[in-house]
């Protein structure tokens, strides 16, 4: 008898799913017909390999799901042009920043902070802010006790020809284009951080979040981004070094310290969801612990804060494993499905 397989990579199909069958097949690689490049562009428009009769692995999972998401705007794309809500030429792009702006942003990152941190926080959406005081609030904003957390959030990729570049200040000039200021001089993630911290603070806690103790507050800034490529070391390094920069010309109140900026996936705050609504983890000691870190030695200065939260999620009993939220999702397809919707 084999060892089973059970590899989370592969999957079977019926021999009656003629279908389905030709539908991955129009996703699958010839290996032989493949040609590298440093994009692996090849991969991510064909990202299935087939190994057998009906059996295809997946050769990385999220090249498949952006392949399927892709597939899907494009889809919504070519339909809401023919009913003249989108313009032929733009519509695709305009269509993904709307998605990325209103629904990622908004709506999706909104959910996840209420899912991890809504039980124990005081917590306000950007758009709960922005009804209350205008514009230039943060995206979201915590706190517990005299820890205040205000969140940045951008659903932003990199341009493959920049990242590829293996040129320093390429990257790094995209990095502070996307996370500092853009080529107008509009101040983007940090640069929005810097001015909530330094114009708009004051009014969040005199207007709004009126019960925050007069003691000295702890300020954490935030970026979460969506773009795998800030998961390596380097960029949350560099954006901090400039934040620190920027805030020493500023003019903060005594009244707030202000930490590190830091940078995290939303994937892992999706992961990590049941740890932070259950306090196994706390944000204000991971940042204070990370700051402390970077500190033993020099090379620890460029490790990525998204990589540290994953070591001490692990131990705390992390196992990559499904979330409440990924649940409660499945059970309401499921539900859906049945009454036929």
């Amino acid at each position: 008898m084999g060892k089973e397989d059970l590899s989370n990579c592969r999957m079977a199909i019926g021999e009656n799913q003629k279908d389905a069958c030709r539908f991955y097949d129009s996703l699958t690689l010839n290996p032989s017909h493949y040609q590298h490049d440093m994009d692996f562009l090849m991969m991510k428009e064909k990202p299935l390999i087939k190994t057998g009769s009906n059996i295809y692995n997946f050769m990385f999972m999220k090249m498949f799901l952006d392949k399927a998401y892709t597939g899907l705007l494009f889809d919504m794309k070519n339909a809401l042009v023919k009913r003249g809500v989108l313009d032929g030429t733009m519509g695709y792009a305009n269509l993904r920043s709307f998605l990325g702006e209103e629904f990622s942003e908004h709506f999706f990152f909104y959910s996840l902070m209420k899912k991890c941190f809504g039980l124990n926080y005081v917590n306000y959406s950007g758009e709960e802010l922005e009804k209350a005081l205008g514009k230039g609030m943060p995206d979201y904003y915590l706190r517990r006790r005299n820890r205040i957390f205000v969140f940045e959030c951008k659903d932003v990729q990199m341009a493959a020809k920049k990242k590829l570049s293996v040129d320093y200040e390429t990257i790094k000039n995209a990095i502070f284009e996307m996370y500092v200021a853009n080529s107008k001089g509009h101040a983007k993630g940090i640069g929005q951080l810097v001015n909530v911290i330094v114009e708009k603070l004051p009014s969040i806690l005199s207007e709004v979040d009126k019960s925050a103790p007069d003691s000295v507050l702890f300020v954490y800034p935030v970026i979460v981004y969506f773009d795998d490529c800030f998961d390596v070391e380097g960029p949350n390094y560099l954006l901090n070094k400039e934040f620190q920069r920027i805030i020493r010309e500023k003019k903060v109140t005594a009244d707030y310290e202000v930490k590190d900026v830091v940078m995290v996936n939303i994937e892992q705050l999706m992961r990590l969801e049941n740890f932070f609504a259950d306090e196994k983890l706390d944000l204000a000691y991971l940042i204070n612990s990370y700051i402390d870190y970077k500190e033993e030695f020099e090379l620890n200065q460029v490790f990525p804060f998204n990589k540290y939260i994953f070591q001490e999620a692990r131990k705390v009993g992390y196992e990559l494993k499904k979330t409440r939220w990924f649940d409660e999702v499945f059970e309401n397809l499921q539900i859906m499905d049945r009454k036929g919707l």
